[in-house]
C-alpha cells in the first residue's frame, strides 16, 4: 500500500490495525500510557494536553521555558476526518491511553 496517497480510514484500517507497535510504523504512534508507569507505579507528576494552549503554557512555566512566539511550524493542511471506524480501532490500539488521560483529567 502506497501510504502516501491513501486516505487516513484506508490508513488506520488497512495499515495501523496490523502493527503490534505502532511506533514502528511512526515514533508520533506512540502509546503514552506505558511511559507514565514503572513496576506499576507512576513516574510522571504531570500531564499536558498539547491540543490545549493553557495546558502548553502551564508546561512552559513548570519547565521555565519562555513561550516568544505563537507560530505553529510544520502546519499541514488535512482536509480528511477519522470515521467511525477509524476512531473504534483507534480507541482499542490505544485504549489505556484514552482511559487514563480520560478518567484523570475528567
Amino acid at each position: 500500500m502506497n501510504i502516501h496517497n491513501t486516505n487516513i480510514n484506508d490508513y488506520v484500517k488497512n495499515v495501523v490495525v496490523h502493527c503490534k507497535n505502532p511506533y514502528l510504523l511512526n515514533p508520533h504512534f506512540e502509546k503514552q500510557y506505558e511511559g507514565m508507569f514503572f513496576n506499576n507505579k507512576q513516574i510522571v507528576n504531570d500531564l499536558f494536553k498539547v491540543e490545549n494552549k493553557e495546558h502548553i503554557c502551564e508546561m512552559y512555566a513548570k519547565l521555565g521555558i519562555c513561550e516568544n512566539n505563537n507560530t505553529h511550524e510544520n502546519k499541514s493542511e488535512h482536509c480528511e476526518r477519522l470515521n467511525d471506524e477509524s476512531i473504534a480501532i483507534l480507541r482499542k490500539i490505544y485504549e489505556n491511553d484514552v482511559n487514563y488521560l480520560y478518567v484523570e483529567n475528567h
